[in-house]
């Protein structure tokens, strides 16, 4: 802000220095020897003098100097090209790309920068800020005094708010020192602030935010503070300060470091002590929680060269129920709000890091994962730690036309309570791709897994080594047609239409006796025949400024899988097939049970479909569904519709349903009921219980120069927390408070 508020000063100050002497009205362009090529300045005026004795230029009567974009108004003008000593009167303007500068008279030295400028108002358009000051002078490089000074980011002789202070001492990229400071509102005073710092900085500013407060039944009265720490242009930090009346205090840590141009690093950590009358009556089911609750997140990604990189991504949360309790305040390290998330709902909390090295046709892989379960105490979930994986792109054979694919893969396999080891898996793969003139294509391929356990805590008479052969084919076709519309946003479409087969075989064998970790994909018994169609539709559209770009606004998928073989078992198990058996969940004592589907899957799968639509830049439509034909009935379905403009508007409609388990509606969004109130609301019903789960409901007025949020918020009873509800408040200054956090990255 004062940065712009120089830049307007000493604008005046090079058009001047560039000013020359002449005897007309009207002077042409002139250059001072020694200064630098800048833009031509011309000056008129109804008088013009040049005092060549004493090296001094006057301009009286509708002066005007231009110079590029900066336009200069005033009555009179003189300036001693001397001592480079000027002075502006009468209706003083300073015009620049829309940022201003009005005042009665401006003296200034052109050389160490000092003077004055009285009666003066600034107004800054990209921040829409208002400075008035009876005198505003300008002590140096960087430092500026102001008697009698105002700030308003408000339009109008009267506006809605305004800072008053007797003194301002200003240092440039550094704070503002007001004396005798009051706040108003409508002119009224309601706040007085004998000393107060304010930060003045060009960029992300260090300052407190505004503070939310609310009441609810559970917690009480809340007030949650925030101070946003701009360090150093590359390192921020936020703090928070969370107080209720019932519960207790919570504090957060946020601190974000750019370390390279694609290199980042980011902390945060929150913790609460819950009061005792809370943490006894909040919870209908205490489970692994404690009063003293918090979580510590860790993430980020390091490039050592573009083909090799280090990423991160990990969470420490002292109860599984942490997310349920303290979704909001986990979601404080998201920079814009995830309409798709809700923290409520996870079942596993995953922590990894991996780095990554890629080579023109390998690649190398090395991870380390860990999972938390969130449902339930699991000393046997299976952690992958680490998980190195070397893998090769398809390559020619010599100058056959065959090509070979490598994968090689080595698996910690470490948990709590149960089987543990190690597992080093070798799939070589050979094709044989054919292309019959872009439309026909049909690849082969055969490959044999080999698969060796070691390193196992004990041996219950397992085979610690196999090798699974098996073998796939995929024939699909290709038709495009591309359609001329040649109308002002379209000018042509395109369709295109794929139809395909693959083919899978691996053969059957006893994996009864092998680790039973999880079971390697190439394992899977199966033998079976899979199609789909798929539809794609693009368009070339063209935008306002006549730029041509390509845009898919269609999409149709469709296809299911037949089983050649039931794969498993016989009697009342026949119809079971590997492919869709979920080992993890149903082994005991390492073996697989067999018996636990009792004969539901079949040898036709469900069919499958997925259609996308965004014929509108705006507007966007998706659905996935299941159907099975053996019940004529479908076994999932998913729908989404959401909606966007440019101004912040959005809505999000979503219907989400799983046979036996799951049916529900989503809507969020964000509307304007009239300029300038918007509503935003969140809410999700569930349709098998015929209950409202968490919902909320709220209204933001967002004025010229100051705005405030009001909401209400129910949160239903889970994972053993009783149910809440509360409001919430939040008021706002427009460029006071409500951009000082910037994205970081």
């Amino acid at each position: 802000m004062i940065k712009n508020i120089l830049r307007i000063l000493y604008g005046i100050t090079l058009i001047i220095l560039l000013a020359a002497p002449a005897g007309a009205a009207q002077m042409p362009p002139f250059k001072q020897p020694g200064e630098p090529d800048e833009e031509p300045v011309e000056v008129k005026a109804k008088r013009i003098h040049y005092d060549q004795k004493n090296n001094i230029m006057v301009a009286r009567g509708d002066v005007e100097m231009r110079q590029g974009e900066r336009i200069l108004n005033a009555q009179y003008l003189k300036v001693n090209l001397g001592t480079n000593n000027a002075v502006a009167r009468g209706k003083v303007l300073l015009n620049e790309r829309g940022d201003t500068l009005a005042c009665e008279e401006l003296k200034m030295n052109l050389d160490d920068r000092r003077g004055q400028v009285d009666n003066a108002r600034v107004f800054i358009k990209s921040q829409n800020f208002y400075i008035n000051g009876k005198q505003i002078k300008s002590l140096g490089q960087d430092m500026y005094h102001v008697e009698g000074g105002e700030v308003t980011t408000c339009d109008g002789a009267n506006p809605f708010w305004r800072i008053d202070a007797k003194k301002i001492d200003v240092t440039l990229d550094g704070y503002a020192k007001l004396q005798g400071g009051t706040f108003r509102v409508k002119g009224v005073p309601v706040a007085y602030f004998p000393y107060l710092v304010v930060p003045v900085k060009t960029d992300r500013q260090s300052g407190f935010l505004f503070p939310e407060i609310g009441n609810s039944r559970q917690k009480g009265f809340k007030l949650d503070n925030s101070y946003f720490w701009a360090l150093s242009p590359n390192t921020d930090a936020t703090f928070w300060l969370d107080i209720a009346t019932i519960k207790g205090p919570g504090a957060g840590i946020e601190s974000r470091w750019v370390t390279g141009s694609d290199s980042w690093l980011r902390f945060y950590s929150y913790y609460a002590n819950e009061s005792h009358y809370y943490f006894n009556d909040a919870y209908s089911n205490i489970k692994d929680r404690s009063q003293q609750r918090g979580l510590a997140h860790l993430e980020g990604e390091h490039y050592f060269a573009p083909d090799f990189y280090l990423k991160g991504f990990g969470t420490y949360i002292t109860d599984r129920e942490f997310y349920n309790d303290y979704g909001s305040e986990a979601k404080r390290t998201k920079y814009e709000w995830d309409r798709g998330s809700n923290l409520r709902r996870m079942e596993k909390d995953e922590s990894f890091l991996f780095a990554n090295k890629n080579w023109d046709f390998y690649n190398l892989l090395v991870n380390f994962d860990v999972y938390k379960d969130l449902v339930q105490r699991n000393e046997q979930v299976l952690q992958r730690s680490p998980q190195v994986n070397f893998s090769s792109l398809s390559q020619q054979a010599w100058n056959t036309p065959l090509y070979y694919q490598w994968n090689t893969s080595y698996n910690n396999f470490w948990r709590e309570q149960g089987l543990k080891g190690s597992r080093l898996d070798a799939f070589p793969k050979l094709s044989l791709p054919m292309n019959r003139g872009g439309w026909l294509t049909f690849n082969p391929q055969v490959g044999l897994q080999g698969t060796s356990y070691f390193g196992l805590n004990h041996n219950a008479g397992f085979d610690k080594s196999d090798i699974a052969p098996n073998a796939n084919a995929e024939l699909y076709l290709t038709f495009l047609r591309v359609f001329d519309i040649n109308r002002p946003l379209v000018d042509k479409l395109k369709h295109v239409v794929e139809p395909g087969i693959e083919y899978q075989y691996t053969p059957v064998f006893n994996q009864k006796d092998l680790p039973q970790f999880d079971i390697p994909e190439a394992y899977y018994p199966q033998h079976s025949i899979s199609y789909a169609l798929t539809n794609r539709f693009t368009g070339l559209f063209r935008d306002n400024s006549g730029e041509m770009s390509e845009r898919e606004f269609g999409y149709f998928k469709v296809g299911q899988r037949y089983y050649l073989r039931r794969t498993f078992g016989n009697g009342k198990n026949k119809n079971l097939n590997a492919a869709e058996y979920d080992y993890n969940a149903h082994f005991e004592n390492n073996v697989i049970n067999t018996e636990y589907l009792d004969a539901r899957l079949n040898r036709y799968t469900d069919v499958f479909s997925e259609l996308r639509l965004n014929i509108l830049a705006k507007l966007y439509f998706k659905t996935k569904a299941g159907f099975n034909p053996h019940e004529n009935n479908l076994s999932y379905y998913n729908a989404l519709v959401t909606w966007e403009n440019l101004t912040g508007e959005f809505l999000d409609l979503e219907y989400r349903y799983e046979r036996y388990r799951l049916e529900q509606w989503d809507v969020r969004g964000k509307l304007k009921l009239y300029e300038p109130v918007y509503c935003f609301f969140d809410s999700t019903y569930n349709l098998l219980d015929n209950e409202k789960l968490d919902n909320q409901l709220g209204f933001d007025y967002r004025a010229q120069c100051w705005g405030a949020k009001l909401w209400y918020q129910n949160d239903t009873k889970s994972g053993g927390q009783k149910g809440d509800s509360g409001v919430r408040f939040t008021f706002y200054l427009r460029g006071m408070g409500d951009t000082q956090k910037e994205k970081f990255r």
